[in-house]
């Protein structure tokens, strides 16, 4: 008699009955596969949908106290021919491995015996490089099903699951908000940028610094390599941190630009080529999290903190408000102790886009390059602020 455990902390299954399991796979794979129907023309769609990650962190430690815990965050990515794995900032720490990642709105509304996983954790990344990374990668459900196939030799002959399983897609396609990020490459360095309009993209000034007059600046937009010229950069180690590239053969887009910035606790996704070169081909990681704070100076937003995760190569990439869909800011920075060299990704900060609008906007009225100098902010206090330099306390002095 089989044993099918797959609802608390992982997948066990054990095979002796070939004619029962063979049927239970079916209905598995029948219950799976809906979820994946419901996106079919797309599974890129998945990106950005929320999720819950259940799992047993630290493992056998004390499973009283961390049986079955979840952790909640979006599908960041997919990556493979046929969504085979899937990025997630859940946070899911060593020993949820095996774990099940579900879709929220399945894992809210349908009771445990009916919710049927999105994915099986296999990976939580958490330390590298003195960095605290916070994802963790999943295999897809129906893909872990796929590769059973050789042992659950009757499967083949279910018409509906052959289907989906010899489907050879490439998930090229992203979500629209996404196909404004592009890769930036100079040499062997790499950061985002964000495509606005009429050729022109927001980078950060750190990503293209070692561009020389000469030198080729490569912008990666859906597969596609395109060449680009930086404009103006602001200098190195200034306010603020942002470069305008002229992107050549850049696709036809229009991306709606905020206003005004959202008040703190507005949900808001940081999307970026963080952590991942192009030579995977993934699109650009969709990332969580909330506004934890809008730094201004004489009542003007000049910095954004968020909660999402800016890994290493998602500098210059967008932050949006996931209630309109528009750019709030350019993600700049996460914050790094200087003692001890540790970097917290989840503590980001951003170039609010209501700054560099204005001043974008002249210059596509002037064709004047000389006007995008003014990004090139000298405010002392704007300065500090950046570098998270304390203010000085203005103490009295004694009459005594």
């Amino acid at each position: 008699m089989p044993i099918i455990w797959p609802r608390p902390v992982g997948f066990i299954i054990c095979v002796n009955n070939n004619h029962f399991f063979d049927h239970m796979s079916k209905e598995l794979y029948h219950d799976c596969s809906s979820v994946w129907e419901k996106n079919r023309g797309d599974l890129h769609s998945l990106v950005g949908k929320s999720v819950v990650a259940v799992g047993t962190p630290f493992g056998s430690l004390c499973p009283d106290v961390f049986m079955n815990s979840i952790s909640q965050g979006v599908v960041s990515n997919i990556a493979g021919n046929h969504g085979d794995l899937m990025l997630t900032d859940a946070r899911c720490v060593p020993g949820t491995e095996g774990g099940a990642l579900f879709l929220k709105s399945d894992y809210e509304q349908l009771s445990a015996n009916d919710r049927v996983p999105l994915g099986i954790i296999v990976s939580s990344m958490c330390w590298k490089a003195d960095e605290w990374i916070g994802l963790s990668i999943a295999c897809s459900f129906p893909q872990l099903l796929q590769s059973l196939q050789i042992v659950l030799r009757k499967l083949a002959g279910d018409t509906r699951a052959q289907h989906l399983l010899s489907d050879t897609r490439h998930f090229t396609a992203c979500l629209p908000i996404q196909q404004h990020v592009g890769l930036v490459k100079v040499g062997n360095t790499w950061g985002s940028g964000v495509l606005i309009g009429n050729d022109l993209m927001l980078t950060c000034a750190h990503v293209v610094k070692q561009a020389q007059p000469w030198s080729s600046v490569r912008v990666t937009l859906f597969g596609r390599h395109l060449q680009a010229e930086v404009l103006y950069t602001v200098p190195d180690n200034e306010v603020f941190d942002v470069a305008v590239l002229r992107v050549y053969n850049a696709p036809v887009t229009a991306i709606s630009l905020a206003s005004i910035v959202p008040a703190e606790g507005a949900a808001v996704r940081a999307i970026g080529h963080g952590l991942f070169d192009d030579y995977l081909g993934m699109a650009p990681s969709v990332l969580s999290g909330v506004i934890a704070k809008v730094i201004t100076s004489s009542t003007i937003p000049v910095m954004v903190q968020t909660t999402c995760a800016v890994h290493s190569g998602a500098s210059g990439g967008a932050l949006i408000d996931t209630k309109t869909s528009s750019l709030i800011g350019l993600l700049c920075c996460n914050s790094k102790d200087q003692e001890s060299g540790a970097s917290y990704p989840h503590v980001s900060f951003s170039v609010p886009i209501t700054i560099v609008q204005p001043i974008v906007s002249r210059f596509l009225k002037t064709g004047d390059v000389g006007v995008l100098r003014s990004l090139h902010i000298c405010d002392t206090k704007v300065k500090k602020l950046w570098k998270l330099k304390p203010r000085l306390l203005v103490t009295s002095q004694s009459k005594l």
